[in-house]
């Protein structure tokens, strides 16, 4: 059996993780213990507010929220609503498979944190077009993104982000936020800057690969705003890293705004119904799985107890459990 870090839920295996002498991954060697935890909440806590403090009032919303109406979401708004009084515009995007569910919910806590809502729909074809390619062939993402999603994920946060940053800087919106958990993003912070113009040069790399794999509409969909380097920037904010609520909590939380868990959307997702499918996908190509790095991020801050954590990794779905998300995306169950 491969030997699993002492710490957390990550085994030697998994791609980059090496065990010390003491048993400990390297990310758990780095990452501090009890009052440096809290040390480091309140620091990132501190900049998030000074930050805020900073651009709120510079455009016609202090904020655009990626809003999926999950629970880190869902929470994400709801902090910056009340604990900072940041002016918010609640983005969702509908993919075609968010749970019914998650999009009462959207309404639901935007209605009563009095926050303006708006949903876009991609086109359904090219939506089941992208999941299918996604899934199925060749990996379009890097190796780094490997180990915090599954193909599907990465392809379907790709183009929310890249319509959030089209949305901010055509109506000069400063802020962009989104309910990332400690795991999600490579940089553990609360605030970070983008350079558009230049992740616009990044991302233009990447889109003669998606077009050739999803269509030529791909570019409509994934590229951002064409501003030199340096011309303009946006700050996106992390507020779920400043919180030490634990997954039960908050859904305690968020419960009186009018929300209610989903019962259709699996074992890792609180929105989308196509999260299992991925996550088959991700074990049958990659071997590992596409939470595991979250989940360990999880359980070395204290949000989740390291049996929690195993317990989530061996709890996966089987493929006939997915069949009907991958039928609806074009996909014959022989092929996953």
């Amino acid at each position: 059996m491969t030997r699993p870090c002492a710490r957390c839920v990550l085994t030697e295996d998994f791609p980059g993780v090496r065990l010390d002498e003491a048993g400990l991954c390297q990310h758990c060697a780095a990452v501090p213990v009890g009052a440096s935890i809290a040390d480091e909440r309140a620091r990132m806590e501190s900049e998030l507010h000074s930050t805020i403090e900073r651009l709120r009032g510079t455009g016609p919303y202090d904020c655009i929220v990626a809003f999926s109406g999950g629970k880190d979401s869902s929470f994400t708004l709801k902090l910056l609503v009340e604990r900072y009084g940041v002016r918010c515009l609640a983005v969702m995007v509908d993919n075609g498979f968010v749970s019914g569910r998650a999009l009462e919910n959207g309404r639901a806590v935007s209605e009563a944190l009095g926050v303006d809502l708006v949903t876009y729909r991609p086109a359904p074809t090219f939506m089941r077009t992208m999941y299918r390619r996604s899934a199925i062939g060749p990996e379009l993402h890097a190796p780094a993104a490997a180990i915090r999603a599954s193909s599907i994920c990465s392809s379907c946060i790709g183009l929310i982000n890249s319509y959030v940053v089209r949305m901010s800087v055509e109506q000069g919106i400063p802020m962009v936020a989104a309910g990332y958990l400690a795991g999600q993003i490579p940089k553990r912070s609360s605030v970070v800057t983008i350079d558009v113009g230049a992740q616009a040069r990044l991302r233009a790399k990447s889109i003669g690969t998606y077009s050739r794999a999803f269509g030529p509409d791909a570019a409509a969909y994934f590229a951002l705003p064409d501003v030199l380097p340096g011309e303009r920037t946006l700050t996106l904010l992390c507020p779920m890293l400043t919180t030490s609520a634990s997954e039960e909590e908050i859904i305690r939380e968020i419960e009186p705004l009018g929300w209610v868990l989903p019962s259709d959307t699996g074992r890792n997702s609180t929105n989308c119904r196509l999260n299992d499918l991925g996550i088959v996908v991700h074990l049958r190509r990659h071997g590992i799985h596409p939470y595991a790095f979250e989940i360990a991020e999880q359980v070395r801050y204290g949000l989740m107890n390291r049996e929690e954590g195993m317990a989530k990794l061996r709890s996966v779905p089987e493929a006939t459990d997915v069949s009907q998300q991958a039928r609806a995306i074009g996909i014959p169950i022989g092929e996953l």
